[in-house]
C-alpha cells in the first residue's frame, strides 16, 4: 500500500469497487467517465492510492452513490448490534433462498462477503 494510503482508502476503495459492478462498468469504463486511466482506477479499489476529494464526488455521480456511502457509518455505542446483525443475517438468508438468477444471487453473495469483512 502506498505510504499516503490507510484503512479508510481500503475501504473506500472497496466500496468504489463494489458500486462499479452494481453499475455493471468495468474499470475501463469508469474510468473513461473519470478521466483517469484503468490502472488508477484498479488502484483505488486496491486502496493504494487515496482518492481526492473532487474525484470521489465523480465517482459518486457516475455510480449514483451519496458521498457519505463511501465512508464507514460511526456506530452508536449503546446500541445493540449484535440483535440487528442478525435480523439483518436472516432476512439476507431468506433473500438468497428466494433468488434462482445466478447472476441475482452472484452479486447478493458479493454484497454479504463485503459487507462482512468489519466483522
Amino acid at each position: 500500500m502506498n505510504k499516503n494510503a490507510s484503512a479508510i482508502d481500503q475501504y473506500i476503495g472497496e466500496r468504489i469497487k463494489f458500486a462499479r459492478r452494481v453499475c455493471s462498468l468495468s474499470q475501463t469504463q469508469l474510468a473513461d467517465e473519470l478521466g483517469v486511466s484503468f490502472q488508477q482506477v484498479q488502484k483505488f479499489e486496491a486502496g493504494q492510492n487515496r482518492v481526492a476529494s473532487p474525484v470521489l464526488y465523480q465517482i459518486s455521480a457516475v455510480l449514483n452513490r451519496p458521498l457519505a456511502w463511501f465512508f464507514p457509518e460511526v456506530k452508536d455505542l449503546d446500541e445493540d448490534d449484535e440483535d440487528t446483525n442478525d435480523e439483518l443475517l436472516k432476512e439476507c438468508e431468506a433473500l438468497l433462498e428466494s433468488l434462482r438468477d445466478r447472476n441475482q444471487l452472484s452479486l447478493v453473495k458479493e454484497f454479504l462477503l463485503f459487507m462482512s469483512k468489519d466483522e
